[in-house]
């Protein structure tokens, strides 16, 4: 049934695949699986205040990582670092080897210009979950200053993992548009 909201978000956009969600939770399939699926396709569409209030019934029903992980998600999108840091701290206690919590610290030490941890947290998260494509983007983004053939390398591995997500599409598009231009000289 998850997948089934995922197609309507992506074929149809948020508002059908909460719909969808409606529907299927209406029909008593009403679990923790349910409930990630609405907090990260409202992340994914920038509705943090939304995706804040479906992490809060996925805590009540799951205090694991992952639900602390989306929670955390949710805060961060909403600019609420001090609460999004709290649940990552939580996510991380109870999964110290959760690549998306450990993605998120990475974000928060970014926000807080603490680049040595946030490229530590990063490449943690990498090791932890090589297949989860954020961690690449952010460290395309962190690089792009200092080395941007790197930075495109980043941004290409991002992409390929996750080419669905509109975010990381545009940084590779973005990364490749501006190197294809500093080698034709154009600043």
């Amino acid at each position: 049934m998850n997948e089934e909201i995922w197609r309507a978000y992506h074929r149809d956009g948020i508002l059908v695949a909460l719909e969808v969600a409606a529907t299927t939770m209406a029909d008593g399939d009403f679990n923790t699986v349910t409930l990630e699926t609405l907090v990260r396709i409202c992340i994914d569409a920038g509705q943090f205040e939304e995706a804040d209030r479906y992490s809060r019934a996925l805590i009540r029903q799951s205090t694991g990582s992952r639900s602390h992980a989306l929670a955390g998600l949710a805060k961060e999108g909403q600019g609420n670092l001090k609460a999004a840091n709290r649940h990552v701290d939580i996510a991380l206690e109870n999964n110290p080897f959760d690549a998306e919590a450990l993605n998120l610290k990475g974000m928060l030490a970014y926000d807080l210009q603490e680049m040595e941890q946030a490229n530590s947290y990063f490449r943690a998260s990498i090791q932890a979950d090589p297949g989860c494509g954020e961690p690449y983007a952010n460290l395309a983004i962190m690089s792009w200053e200092e080395d941007p053939q790197a930075a495109l390398k980043w941004a290409k591995r991002a992409f390929q993992l996750s080419p669905h997500k509109a975010d990381i599409a545009e940084l590779f598009q973005n990364a490749v548009t501006l190197l294809e231009g500093f080698e034709d000289g154009i600043p």
